[in-house]
């Protein structure tokens, strides 16, 4: 399935989907299909876009997405390190989960793990930074305009 697909089928999820909260972690499943295989285990850079659509459906499925677009702000990855252990084959289940790290004045940083079958196959940290025309949007700001709490998670 190609990666505009897969972002439409997230944004159209979203709309029917219970809010998530930016500060707990969750998983998602998916399903290798045949158009993300070279041969037959998925290559090194379908990691990185598995990675990034469920960063897509994190801003979405909270209030992020619409304080984004009221306030004219973007979600900007700020840098990712990732790591493949074990490839996934054609047709084979997955899962993505996501975790909040912990945040500082900048960033908001995220861990990412695939695993399938209690298995890890990658594993990821990212940071985002929200922006706007001029400026990098604090991460106080963000969370008190989403009436998240600005308590961060202790870092681990």
């Amino acid at each position: 399935m190609s990666f505009r697909i897969r972002l439409i089928l997230i944004l159209i999820s979203s709309f029917f989907s219970k809010r998530l909260d930016i500060t707990k972690e969750y998983r998602r499943k998916y399903i290798v299909w045949p158009t993300e295989v070279e041969f037959s285990v998925v290559e090194n850079s379908r990691y990185a876009y598995f990675l990034v659509l469920e960063r897509f459906r994190l801003l979405f499925c909270t209030r992020l997405a619409k304080i984004c677009l009221k306030n004219r702000w973007t979600a900007f990855m700020g840098a990712q390190i990732y790591k493949v252990k074990r490839p996934l084959h054609r047709f084979q289940r997955f899962e993505i989960s996501t975790k909040p790290l912990s945040w500082d004045n900048k960033y908001f940083y995220f861990e990412q793990r695939i695993e399938a079958v209690g298995t890890l196959i990658c594993s990821g940290v990212v940071s985002v930074v929200f922006l706007d025309k001029q400026r990098k949007i604090p991460t106080e700001e963000v969370l008190n305009t989403g009436g998240m709490s600005n308590q961060s998670p202790a870092f681990s």
